[in-house]
């Protein structure tokens, strides 16, 4: 009789150590999910920024080139890719010119300088 009261108290605290075991891997798996999850919605809002920062460079390359042949160029939409970027073009007096350029929620200010050819970019700030 001791030895089967020994058993029964056995298999209770091996009931209990399974039931923690199971406990703490649930809770592992649901960390390495919810993780995953993060980890994969960071990735695709970098890939975005990329693809915007991207366009808005493409979009200030294309402006450059549109002051260089029309210094009095007031900016538009310019597509680059699949995205739509909108530029504002606002002339600094006789040294150059300020543009604004946004797509998708984000923004560039970018001043540019009068110079033979190309206006250069003198200075660049996120909106």
């Amino acid at each position: 009789r001791a030895a089967m009261r020994l058993r029964r108290e056995e298999r209770g605290a091996a009931m209990l150590w399974a039931m923690g075991l199971l406990v703490v891997a649930g809770s592992l798996a649901a960390l390495f999910v919810e993780r995953d999850q993060a980890l994969r919605r960071d990735a695709a809002y970098d890939a975005t920024a990329l693809e915007t920062f991207h366009a808005v460079e493409g979009a200030l390359a294309h402006t450059r080139h549109a002051l260089a042949r029309d210094p009095l160029h007031t900016g538009g939409s310019v597509r680059v890719g699949d995205i739509d970027v909108q530029t504002v073009v606002m002339r600094d007096g006789a040294t150059g010119w300020t543009v604004e350029l946004r797509a998708r929620g984000r923004g560039l200010r970018a001043r540019l300088r009068v110079r033979p050819g190309l206006p250069r970019v003198a200075s660049r700030s996120a909106l």
